[in-house]
């Protein structure tokens, strides 16, 4: 067969679009069948079909995304219903997922027929194949056009622009090209491996045909399974999806998920029954549908308002008992329950339903064989025939031994004297209780999620913020088992994504609570185990609350006493970032949040002096501000000494440094530990802090004539700053930004190029701080 590959240049596609015809729009699952069109004299349907094919290569299985787009002529005569090819087709084709294009490129088809194979690979771009070497490799049709690419790895939804630019002959370019816009749902699997407690590790999976899994959570207590995928809620999106269809895979070996019914949530809203299917017809999984049709959609999308383009479906079982399960020849069902916990060492009764799926599970009496195992040895037996009845039940009542506890297989075989007529159930015998996979995360914390994504605090922070923040009960989270050691202390990528995504309220708290969980299994938060396995509390926070001011109310609108020390606010400063502002004082004079100052004599020097907060909307607020001008006309700017300016715009932002960490930091060193020590902190020359800050400058790695307005004592002030939240680890990711005025951005460089600040600022009798501020103080 004579192919052509063509890649025509832009221009001229572009000259080609000139006059087009309205779009033709389709979304199928893993097909669709365009309405048909005239085409000049010709009436032509446009057919799109996929398929995985899975081929073996170098010992692994690979899929092979296989997509065929046939346009064929739909009518020949009133009294035939064949169909034939139309010959010399010039395709365009434009395959895009999410909102990236993949493929843009021109086919010429001699019989209308274009076959298109997309392969996984390790490419980030998708790139072509040749395609008599590829095809002949896996065995493809050397006529068929092979894509490779990393995204290829994915199922999902792929969209595609078809144009249809020539027919019958390649010399015949119509003057109205045929558009066609559709979505071809290809289906993505995706495991997860869960741990239960009674029936170990067990292998859950997820199929979607409309786009790739981002988040997964299993609940062991309320056996709830839970999966999110984009959807974007607008009605062209509802317009073009015939039908939303997700599927949970559950081994037959969780007994616990075999069950006779399930209830199943989108998006919070319960779906009618009619839309939850179960199908146990294969071998080893049972295979549970969650179907919502396109009328149900444009309903919920009418009469519901979501945040995000998102659909989370909820799949959990609606009782615990019965169980059911359906012979491998398809021919019986059996519903099997209990009536109270089963036990070793005592007599129970299990009872069942033997049902005939062909007759839409109608009772049925046939022979049959029940067999009990455990451990793979036949433990005891019986031979029947079933009742047959729809008001009685059959029994087995059977002693336990009390050397049998954990899974017990209970068999059905030989239903009606067919071998194939076989069903098994494991089932529990002393059952164990999960321990409690509830959690509990501070909102707060997501401030730090948000701010680690975005490279505001490294890594090391990040870690450490949440290491304590576990120990101390602030944070709860499952038991999670610590491995002895680890390789590598590197955070995965994945990782940093979720608490952004997480911060900003695109995943449940599950998702970052896994990112939490693998860092502890990886050894990069070392957490005490015996702290983990007992139930912590969470320390309630210190009551910062706004009121009016007692004095000053004449310039501020707001008032926050913090251990004696102030912070007024002027009307124009939102609640959040006064509250912001008062917890990152309260974090800097009380690190280790026990309520308590931790240096009593810094407090009481900051009282002593005066020391204030004034909080204003914006440095023009501020330069304007009376007070200022007030108090220095009637002599008392003796009162405003110890005042250092804080700015709303730049306290606690979402994408930029939190000012309030500087500001806040030069009152308590300037005007509580310079008073406090003033042969150690003073900034003056002689003072330890000085002599160190001359070393600095001396040594290059501090250079505070960046700035060269700067007073002397205010390099003092600085240069404890920069060293204090270096040490800290609120600049390591900073050095490219300050780099000019200081160089020593991390705990490590401090320590090794400057041992005398380092050594100043770690001596325990300081108790300065050893924690980064959050903005949530915990006392």
């Amino acid at each position: 067969m004579n192919s052509k590959f063509l890649i025509i240049p832009v221009f001229l596609i572009g000259l080609l679009f000139l006059g087009l015809v309205p779009d033709s729009l389709g979304h199928g699952l893993g097909s669709e069948t365009m309405p048909p069109v005239m085409i000049g004299d010709t009436e032509a349907t446009l057919e799109v079909n996929s398929f995985t094919n899975y081929v073996d290569i170098d010992g692994e299985e690979v899929g092979i995304k296989q997509i065929t787009i046939n346009l064929f002529e739909s009518f020949i005569g009133m009294n035939s219903n064949a169909v034939e090819p139309i010959n010399n087709v010039t395709f365009q084709v434009e395959l895009i997922k999410g909102n990236t294009i993949l493929i843009n490129e021109i086919f010429q088809r001699d019989d209308g027929v274009l076959i298109m194979n997309l392969m996984p690979s390790n490419n980030e771009d998708v790139r072509v194949l040749e395609r008599e070497t590829v095809a002949s490799f896996l065995g493809l049709a050397s006529e068929q056009y092979n894509f490779e690419g990393e995204i290829f790895e994915n199922g999902g939804l792929y969209e595609f622009k078809i144009t249809v630019i020539t027919i019958n002959s390649y010399d015949n370019v119509l003057m109205d090209p045929v558009n066609y816009e559709l979505g071809i749902s290809i289906e993505e699997t995706t495991r997860y491996d869960i741990k239960d407690v009674n029936y170990g590790i067990q292998s859950l999976g997820i199929i979607t045909y409309f786009d790739q899994i981002i988040d997964f959570e299993y609940d062991d207590q309320t056996k709830e399974i839970k999966f999110s995928f984009p959807f974007k809620w607008n009605q062209k999106t509802i317009d073009q999806t015939t039908v939303i269809h997700g599927e949970v895979l559950v081994p037959k070996t969780f007994g616990d998920l075999l069950v006779s019914k399930y209830v199943a949530t989108l998006n919070g809203l319960e779906l009618p029954e009619s839309m939850v299917n179960i199908d146990d017809f294969s071998a080893d999984d049972r295979l549970v549908h969650v179907v919502v049709s396109q009328n149900e959609l444009q309903e919920i999308f009418l009469t519901s308002q979501f945040n995000e383009d998102l659909i989370l479906m909820t799949i959990k079982p609606e009782s615990t008992l019965p169980l059911s399960g359906v012979t491998e020849n398809g021919q019986f069902k059996i519903k099997l329950w209990w009536d109270s916990e089963l036990k070793s060492g005592q007599t129970s009764i299990l009872h069942y339903d033997v049902l005939d799926t062909f007759l839409r599970d109608k009772p049925i009496a046939v022979p049959y064989e029940l067999k009990l195992f455990h451990n793979e040895k036949e433990i005891q037996s019986k031979t029947g025939i079933s009742t047959g009845s729809k008001i009685q039940s059959d029994n087995f009542e059977f002693f336990i031994p009390t050397d049998i506890s954990g899974i017990l297989v209970v068999k059905f075989e030989n239903l009606d004297g067919s071998k194939l007529a076989n069903v098994e159930f494991p089932i529990i015998i002393d059952r164990k209780n999960p321990i409690s996979t509830s959690y509990q995360i501070p909102n707060w914390v997501k401030n730090n999620a948000g701010w680690w994504a975005d490279g505001q605090i490294p890594d090391s922070a990040f870690v450490q913020g949440i290491q304590f923040l576990i120990k101390e009960g602030i944070i709860v989270i499952p038991p999670t088992e610590q491995e002895a050691s680890s390789e590598s202390t590197s955070i995965p990528a994945w990782i940093k994504n979720n608490a952004g995504w997480w911060a900003d309220g695109q995943i449940p708290d599950s998702a970052f609570v896994q990112g939490i969980q693998f860092l502890i299994k990886e050894g990069i938060i070392v957490i005490e185990q015996e702290r983990l396995e007992t139930e912590s509390q969470v320390v309630e926070s210190l009551d910062l609350t706004i009121s009016s001011p007692p004095k000053f109310e004449k310039y501020f609108g707001k008032y926050v006493d913090v251990f004696g020390v102030p912070i007024y606010a002027t009307s124009q400063v939102t609640d959040g970032k006064v509250l912001h502002a008062a917890n990152v004082l309260a974090q800097y004079l009380d690190n280790d949040a026990d309520g308590t100052p931790d240096n009593p004599l810094v407090v009481e020097k900051l009282k002593e002096t005066n020391s204030v907060i004034p909080l204003f909307a914006n440095e023009w607020e501020d330069e304007t501000s009376k007070i200022w001008d007030d108090f220095s006309d009637d002599g008392y700017g003796y009162e405003l000494n110890c005042w250092i300016a804080l700015y709303a715009d730049e306290t606690n932002p979402r994408n930029q440094f939190d000012a309030s960490l500087e500001e806040i930091l030069h009152m308590i060193t300037q005007c509580g530990y310079g008073e406090a020590y003033p042969e150690i902190f003073a900034e003056k020359e002689g003072s330890a802090l000085s002599n160190a800050m001359t070393n600095a400058i001396e040594s290059r790695h501090y250079n505070p004539f960046v700035d060269e307005r700067m007073p002397f004592e205010d390099q003092h002030t600085e240069y404890i700053y920069w060293a204090l939240t270096s040490i800290l680890g609120a600049q390591e990711n900073r050095l490219g930004e300050i780099g000019q005025e200081w160089k020593l951005n991390t705990k490590e460089k401090i320590m090794e190029g400057d041992p005398d600040i380092y050594n100043l600022l770690t001596e325990p009798e300081y108790k300065f701080p050893t924690i980064l501020p959050d903005g949530n103080y915990q006392g």
